[in-house]
């Protein structure tokens, strides 16, 4: 089986954290790619597999120990994973899975950096109830996103808006990726 890389993207409260954390505890064999952030953690938010928050010192120091620092800029926070460790994980066999802005620039800038060419899923929940979801959460931001992306990517995964049959069938999407040769 061919490993892959595999890049989750959709509109701001579509779900992707959700889904991917699914994925985490019933797929064996799959890592998340993990984000060191400067932006402040929102109150709803705990350290976890998508962000880790730093501060700007930090985040310095540790760009300089990187030889392949992945950076995003956005809304004046710094954005970035220590490359090396997810190509490394790529070549020992391991799966890697992250969520990616819905920015086909920056998704070509990740696939030149991880040097394979990623499987895209679009996270394809209706846009008004992303919208929702960020509006009714006080600690988030709106932020207006463009949808038209999702023609871009290999996959339209459509969630039902039932969370345990979403996550479950999002699983075996996923799973379904990791399995093709």
């Amino acid at each position: 089986m061919a490993v892959k890389l595999i890049f989750v993207s959709g509109l701001a409260g579509s779900g992707k954290t959700t889904l991917i954390g699914g994925a985490l505890g019933d797929i064996e064999n799959i890592e998340v790619l993990t984000t060191y952030t400067t932006r402040p953690r929102r109150s709803s938010e705990q350290e976890s597999y998508e962000y880790i928050f730093v501060t700007d010192q930090e985040y310095e120091r540790l760009k300089a120990l990187s030889n392949n620092w992945d950076e995003t800029l956005y809304k004046g926070y710094k954005y970035a994973s220590d490359a090396d460790k997810f190509i490394a994980d790529l070549q020992n066999g391991v799966n890697v899975i992250v969520a990616v802005t819905p920015n086909i620039d920056d998704i070509q800038t990740m696939t030149g950096i991880y040097g394979q060419k990623p499987v895209t899923v679009w996270i394809n929940t209706p846009k008004e109830l992303a919208f929702e979801r960020v509006s009714n959460d006080p600690t988030r931001s709106r932020r207006i996103e463009d949808e038209s992306v999702k023609r871009y990517f290999d996959i339209l995964f459509t969630p039902k808006n039932v969370l345990v049959d979403d996550i479950k069938s999002f699983v075996n999407l996923i799973r379904s990726i990791t399995q093709q040769t």
